[in-house]
């Protein structure tokens, strides 16, 4: 008899180790799985903000508090996420964020520029954005339009200030820098500035005249050259006490006309890029970007065409 209640306490033993064991094992399983599922979800998923190729975050982030995107017909909130399969859309018009996100992924570095189809567009930038490449900086042109997504490599043409705004071109073509910016090739650049006080006529021809400026030469090794201003047009906008002035340059000094201004005992408050080149804003808001058309693309064919290759690029900075 104890034998028997011996061999029946061990069985019960066995067994409920048993039970233990596999639950264990099962509830280990579904925690992982969960896991997974939660990491998938969050490799797969991507923020909505991102999705808008034509804004930068910061326009997109405006638009999507504004009401204006909706994923799926139901209309987005700020910090939303998509995944694959989801419709986009902008003010009514859809957008191609996965498309844009497969060609980004899939594109491999190709040394040989001249066997793809190189990109050309302009940008609307606005102020707080810099224009550099460099994605340690958090302000980056790169970023702020969305630039990184695309398939190939984008750099600016030129600079604007942190704290100008307006057009700025952005090529993956190494070429154009030099064909539009080297200085034997004069290419107008138009700025609408405003100042902190009301300039005198007599100052306004001082600044078409040209003023004597000190600016840094990055291209040579930060070397200080103080020089006059080549001759330019300069005109008041608005009335007689207007303090908004339209200036049209050849050249691209560092800074030029924030040192121009005061050179004249003037400051610069705001500065605004409308064209170069013959290439505007025309089609753009702010924080948005569009390929040049046929005709804009044609302006850097001739710049191209006429560049001679031995030429040494100069001073490029702009204002």
């Amino acid at each position: 008899m104890i034998l028997l209640l011996l061999m029946l306490f061990m069985f019960f033993i066995t067994m409920t180790d048993s039970y233990y064991s596999n639950t264990r094992i099962k509830v280990t399983m579904m925690i992982n799985n969960n896991k997974d599922s939660s990491i998938s979800k969050d490799d797969d998923s991507i923020r909505l903000n991102k999705c808008i190729s034509s804004l930068s975050r910061r326009g997109a982030d405006d638009a999507i508090a504004e009401g204006r995107v909706t994923v799926n017909g139901i209309i987005a909130t700020t910090g939303s996420r998509v995944k694959k399969g989801d419709k986009i859309l902008l003010d009514g018009k859809l957008q191609r964020w996965e498309y844009l996100q497969l060609k980004a992924k899939n594109s491999k570095i190709n040394t040989v520029l001249e066997k793809r189809n190189f990109q050309y567009v302009k940008y609307w930038k606005p102020v707080g954005i810099t224009c550099t490449s460099d994605l340690k900086d958090d302000s980056n042109i790169i970023k702020a339009g969305n630039f990184n997504l695309f398939p190939q490599r984008m750099f600016t043409v030129g600079r604007l200030d942190k704290d100008s705004t307006g057009l700025i071109l952005l090529t993956s073509d190494g070429r154009v820098n030099n064909a539009m910016l080297r200085p034997t090739v004069y290419k107008e650049k138009t700025y609408i500035v405003e100042l902190d006080r009301t300039p005198s006529d007599q100052q306004i021809k001082q600044l078409a005249d040209g003023v004597v400026i000190t600016t840094i030469s990055q291209r040579e090794r930060a070397k200080e050259i103080t020089a006059k201003t080549r001759p330019c047009k300069v005109k008041r906008i608005g009335d007689s006490i207007s303090r908004k002035l339209e200036f049209v340059l050849m050249e691209g000094r560092n800074r030029q006309i924030r040192k121009m201004v005061e050179a004249i005992g003037c400051n610069v408050v705001t500065l605004h890029r409308t064209s170069f080149a013959g290439i505007t804003l025309k089609g753009l808001s702010q924080g948005n970007w569009m390929e040049l058309d046929e005709r804009e693309i044609t302006i850097i064919q001739k710049a191209l065409k006429s560049q001679k290759d031995n030429e040494k690029l100069d001073d490029i900075d702009e204002e």
